[in-house]
């Protein structure tokens, strides 16, 4: 195991103590060299003094006589101590070697055992030269040992790579009470960070099933897979599928969250979307470990649901007389304009629809009949023009002249329309973001927008914001950005908290009038199909002159509706309904036959059977009851 990081320990508080340790030892160090100074002294005075009594002693045996010369040579009668250094007097490199050996003794906790008296520095050397030193030394080795053992708590959030989103997403659950264990293999400023978040960090490779068994995905509530590969991503999701024990949850499924940051890697080379094995077991999905599909498309729908929410597409509210019609402008057609235009077709039903007075939807792009084509057959199961009154225009952006042929375009398309244009092209598989704004600020700076809204889409704020700082517009409130990452990666986003509070509450009044299914085991579809209703809100209450705010106390709140009322946003959902079933490939039958996509509700309001129309009834006088439990009241 290599040394663990000094970062591990606070810097500046590492360096505190480990200045104060050395001090320590130095003082120390100055107390064994006083000690032995003054032990040295005192040997040399008593050996002295012992030398001076033997002298003055009178003893035979201590006279020295004097002897004949031997070959005509004297006789020395020097005594032999003459020669001789005192007893107890040592060398000072010898001193210096002493003081050294017990100064390092100390580092060991450990001392000579000197006789009394001893100096106040040996004695603060000796207890707390040792302390410091390990604490600043060893402390880093203790919280390594701490990760090692880390104890992971029920119902907690896994989270493989703090990159970009991973180290979003765990603060965001931190704010939000969860338990979170981030799986990091190199230490970073990302890990610092976690840790200050009181974030339990494994530091490992995620890949290696020994990391991936230590955050114990048994007990844990969801895992999200964010490093910056998606091959990496996917090897980490499968392994931990792997390691999921059969019928060790027994509450619910572990729901695996995949980043992605390539598409094309999630697909075949026909275009279908990569079959995800390690989800699924031999007679359908896990019941114990699921992988949510919905984030494996690069979060489109949600930006959509986000724009279409904040920028309605009906401007103004439209009432059951208006003449008004809606008319989405798509520029660029690939994914997130065919996301936009799905949408729209799905939730574009206002209170004066007619079969003549559909919302318009067109799109502009280069080479775009075919890829139109493809969209209405694939996407759209054929039935687009069901629902919607669709034209395509192929028009390159690089055009000289675009903007200007773009606004002729719009303004000979009818009077008393609310427009809306998106400009959403794709360099790849994002956002153009630079083309996208200056498309929308030449747009911006042609014509009076009173009757138009411009959206652009975006990959970050931050970069948004770049363009308009260089840009030399002075319409640039006119242009609003949408689907930037800031927006989208967000604790409750990926939850599906937000957008399912509305929905699951509108299936479970379904449940409790018709029975079925409980939200957490409903089949992605119809989750999907009471998301589009809560989508759908909004636009029937604007067509009564309400709107859903957040509560607001002491305010009046809406909390019933009139016979007239229930009865116009009944026939909205009906015609909403039957847009998503036919965009879903479903066709009208005598009988209702769900494995076939086929149902006798696929009708006009006025054909539509009395035990059906009850359905929409019945969700329409919920609606206050659905809203209240989302924290949201109905007001004028």
């Amino acid at each position: 195991m290599s040394a663990p990081s000094s970062e591990l320990l606070p810097e500046p508080l590492r360096w505190v103590l480990l200045i104060l340790g050395f001090f320590s030892l130095f003082l120390g160090a100055w107390g064994i060299w006083l000690y032995e100074e003054t032990a040295h002294k005192e040997t040399a005075h008593k050996t002295s003094s012992a030398h001076v009594e033997e002298r003055e002693k009178p003893s035979s045996s201590s006279t020295k006589i004097k002897e004949p010369a031997l070959d005509g040579q004297e006789s020395s009668a020097t005594p032999d101590s003459a020669h001789e250094q005192p007893a107890g007097c040592i060398s000072a490199a010898s001193r210096s070697l002493f003081v050294l050996y017990h100064t390092l003794q100390l580092l060991l906790g450990h001392g000579a055992h000197l006789a009394e008296p001893i100096p106040w520095q040996l004695h603060f050397g000796r207890i707390f030269g040792v302390c410091f030193v390990l604490a600043a030394v060893g402390y880093p080795y203790y919280q390594l040992l701490q990760r090692q053992l880390i104890q992971v708590p029920p119902r907690s959030v896994v989270i493989c790579g703090l990159g970009d989103f991973g180290m979003k997403i765990a603060i965001a659950a931190r704010q939000r009470g969860k338990h979170v264990v981030a799986i990091e293999k190199l230490k970073n400023e990302a890990t610092e960070q976690a840790l200050r978040q009181e974030i339990k960090l494994i530091e490992g490779d995620a890949l290696h099933e020994n990391v991936l068994r230590r955050a114990h995905l048994d007990r844990s509530e969801s895992l999200l897979v964010s490093t910056e590969n998606d091959a990496t991503n996917e090897a980490i999701a499968r392994q931990a599928g792997s390691l999921i024990v059969q019928g060790s949850r027994q509450d619910s499924p572990l729901i695996c969250r995949v980043l992605v940051r390539d598409p094309l890697f999630w697909r075949q080379p026909d275009g279908q979307q990569k079959p995800l094995d390690w989800g699924q077991s031999a007679t359908g999905p896990r019941p114990d470990y699921r992988v949510n599909l919905l984030d494996l498309v690069a979060m489109h729908d949600e930006a959509i649901r986000q724009a279409l929410r904040k920028f309605p597409l009906d401007i103004k509210p439209i009432q059951v007389s208006d003449d008004t019609r809606v008319h989405l402008v798509v520029v660029g057609f690939g994914r997130m304009g065919q996301a936009l235009a799905l949408q729209a077709a799905r939730i574009g039903h206002f209170a004066n629809e007619t079969p003549t007075r559909k919302i318009r939807i067109t799109v502009v792009d280069a080479n775009v009949k075919s890829v139109v084509k493809k969209f209405k057959e694939e996407v759209c199961h054929s039935k687009l023009d069901e629902c919607c009154e669709f034209n395509e225009h192929d028009l390159h952006h690089s055009r000289p002249g675009f903007t200007a042929e773009l606004d002729g375009l719009l303004q000979r398309s009818g009077p008393g329309e609310w427009q809306t244009i998106v400009f959403c092209l794709e360099s790849a598989t994002t956002a153009n973001d630079e083309e996208n704004c200056r498309l929308g600020l030449e747009f911006a700076n042609l014509t009076n927008q009173e009757r138009r809204r411009l959206l652009t889409n975006q990959t970050t704020r931050s970069g948004y914001d770049t363009l308009l700082r260089n840009s030399a517009s002075q319409n640039s409130q006119y242009l609003h950005p949408f689907g930037m990452v800031e927006d989208l990666f967000t604790w409750d986003l990926l939850q599906n908290k937000t957008e399912d509070k509305i929905a699951s509450a509108i299936h479970e009044d379904y449940v409790k009038h018709h029975g079925g299914d409980s939200w957490e085991t409903l089949s992605e579809n119809l989750k999907d199909s009471n998301r589009h209703a809560a989508d759908h809100v909004p636009i029937k209450l604007r067509a009564l002159g309400y709107h859903d705010a957040p509560l607001v106390p002491d305010q009046a709140r809406i909390e019933h509706f009139s016979e007239s009322e229930k009865l116009l946003m009944a026939k909205m959902e009906h015609e909403r309904w039957c847009a998503e079933r036919f965009l879903d490939g479903w066709k009208y039958g005598p009988e209702t036959i769900r494995a076939q996509k086929i149902s006798k509700a696929l009708v006009s309001w006025e054909e539509l059977p009395i035990e059906e129309q009850r359905k929409d009834f019945e969700q329409i006088e919920a609606l206050p009851r659905i809203l209240l439990a989302s924290d949201l009241g109905i007001y004028r």
